[in-house]
């Protein structure tokens, strides 16, 4: 082998990380390019599904048959349903600050939103685990 006849240990070792990172390079390069010949493979199969398609496409076309009008419909029909609404809100409540039982009670009605100022640096900056003190929120909070 070469390397073993090189003198130099550093030079070596640096001989040796090259021509291994080279073959790790090549590797990948060689997996990509088996990556890409398959997808274009896959892709010119999908492209031939599609032609054959269109062909009986327009051939039944040519024959006078026509596309069944309750599959449309009933293809509607399926959309709609998974589209319908489930819930609607139809107004809102802010709730008192610092009234627990007001929250409990919003909690029980549902569904609930809550906005936070975390504009503070004390908010941003927080990385304790746990319930952030009113002293390190934003200065409305301090009011």
């Amino acid at each position: 082998m070469i390397l073993r006849r090189v003198p130099d240990r550093g030079l070596h070792q640096a001989l040796r990380n090259y021509f291994l990172q080279r073959a790790l390079l090549e590797n990948e390069l060689f997996n990509r390019v088996d990556h890409l010949w398959t997808s274009h493979e896959e892709l010119l199969d999908e492209v031939e599904l599609l032609r054959s398609n269109e062909k009986a496409l327009r051939q039944q076309h040519a024959e006078g048959s026509s596309f069944d009008i309750s599959q449309v419909a009933k293809l509607r029909q399926e959309l709609n349903e998974k589209n319908a609404k489930v819930v609607t809100i139809d107004g809102y409540e802010n709730v008192p600050e610092n009234d627990e039982n007001a929250l409990k009670k919003a909690v029980a009605i549902q569904p609930v939103s809550v906005a936070i100022e975390a504009g503070g640096r004390g908010f941003q900056l927080y990385q304790s685990d746990g319930v952030i003190p009113v002293t390190n929120m934003g200065y409305s909070y301090l009011r």
